[in-house]
Order: C-alpha cells, then sequence, then structure tokens
C-alpha cells in the first residue's frame, strides 16, 4: 500500500509441516523492492481439515528502504535517518532553524560538539538497494570553519551490507584552513563496488573534540 499498490500470491504445493510447526520462514520468493507496508496474508488449505478458526495468519510489514534517486535537506523533520546515541550525551539532531545557513532548502543536522570532547553518535539512514546500479554515489554538503584548529572534531561516513558492522568510507574534519569564513564543501563517495548490494545502510559517525560545533545538509 502507498504511491504504488502491489498484488501478489505463492502457493506452496510440495513439503511437510510437522505436527505443532509454530515458525515458518519463506525468504528470497517475496517482493519486496519499493518501500511500503506489506500486508501479508497466509493460509492453509487441506482437505481434512474441518477446523478452520487458525488457519490463516496475517502480518503488517514495514518496508523502510530508501526509493533512488534519493535527496534530502532535511527542510522537514524526516524519519528516512535514526540517530543512535554511542558515547556521552550529545547527538545528531535534525534542526529545521539552523545558526548554520544551509545550502539547499531550510534545514540540516546537527552534532553540538563544541559542548566538549568524548562524545560519539550516529546518523543512519534506512537502507537501500544498489543492485543493479550504474556508478552510485553519495553526495553530501559539510560545513567547516577555522576555529580551534587543534581539535579535530570529525565524522566518519560508514557503510555496512549486514546491519552490524560498518567500513569507513571517508572522514572529514570540521577544522578546515581554507574556510576563514565558515562555509560549506560538497563531498562525493563513490559507491560502484557495492552495487552488487541488495541492501546496503549508509552512517555518518561525529566524535567531538570540543573545538565547534558540526552540520550536514542535503545528502544525495
Amino acid at each position: 500500500s502507498g504511491p504504488i499498490t502491489l498484488q501478489d500470491s505463492i502457493v506452496l504445493t510440495k513439503g511437510v509441516f510437522a505436527v505443532g510447526t509454530k515458525d515458518i520462514i519463506i525468504d528470497t520468493v517475496l517482493i519486496i523492492n519499493l518501500p511500503g507496508i506489506y500486508h501479508v496474508e497466509a493460509f492453509l488449505s487441506c482437505p481434512f481439515d474441518t477446523l478452520h478458526f487458525d488457519d490463516t495468519i496475517t502480518l503488517d510489514y514495514n518496508v523502510k528502504k530508501l526509493a533512488l534517486p534519493y535527496d534530502n535537506d532535511f527542510s522537514a523533520i524526516s524519519s528516512d535517518i535514526s540517530i543512535i546515541q554511542n558515547v556521552g550525551y550529545v547527538n545528531w539532531i535534525q534542526d529545521t532553524n539552523p545558526s548554520m545557513t544551509p545550502v539547499y532548502g531550510t534545514g540540516a543536522i546537527y552534532f553540538n560538539s563544541a559542548l566538549g570532547a568524548g562524545h560519539i553518535s550516529m546518523a543512519m539512514l534506512q537502507s537501500i538497494n544498489l543492485k543493479g546500479t550504474l556508478q552510485p554515489t553519495l553526495d553530501f554538503w559539510f560545513a567547516h570553519d577555522t576555529m580551534n584548529s587543534a581539535k579535530p572534531d570529525r565524522i566518519d561516513v560508514q557503510i555496512s551490507t549486514n546491519g552490524y558492522s560498518f567500513n569507513n568510507l571517508l572522514s572529514v574534519t570540521r577544522y578546515d584552513v581554507n574556510f576563514a569564513t565558515a562555509g560549506w564543501e560538497k563531498y562525493s563517495v563513490d559507491l560502484s563496488s557495492y552495487s552488487s548490494e541488495t541492501c546496503v545502510i549508509i552512517a555518518f559517525v561525529a566524535t567531538s573534540y570540543g573545538g565547534g560545533d558540526m552540520w550536514i545538509d542535503r545528502i544525495m
């Protein structure tokens, strides 16, 4: 259900379910490429069964994959991104009225790393299907300034194909000698090596050293 309505059915005519079986796992056969809520119904049809009150089970399965092409400038609060607090109490927030003027739209995501050192937070996007894409890239804008050059507040851009282990794609430090006036720089990450993956998760991990706040605008 949603912008696109899809109906499909699968008939299982082979195999044996032992008496008392409570869990049946069916994978790789359900078409769940598009995000949305899938209303799944499974029922048993058997000529020897005369009690029908327990023949049907239903499930609403919510697929939160991001549809491509993806473009988010955080002008409005988005459910596409989850915030995880790893260490400390400073975390990413979605700011619809940031003090740092965004490049696009009216919002940005913000990490208040000026509060102190040792805080780590992850802003994690919903999963993305990259299979079959041609030269996929991740683009985003990050704010730099020249405050506190000795304090390397930074973000690490990471990717996962299993949801729990992440590989580092790029590290970006807030301090940049070229930004005497605070400003934005666009970064582009080549994701071609993941174009065969059906489920990747991209995360922005912020680490504070108390040098200055960090901002990300427009993730594409």
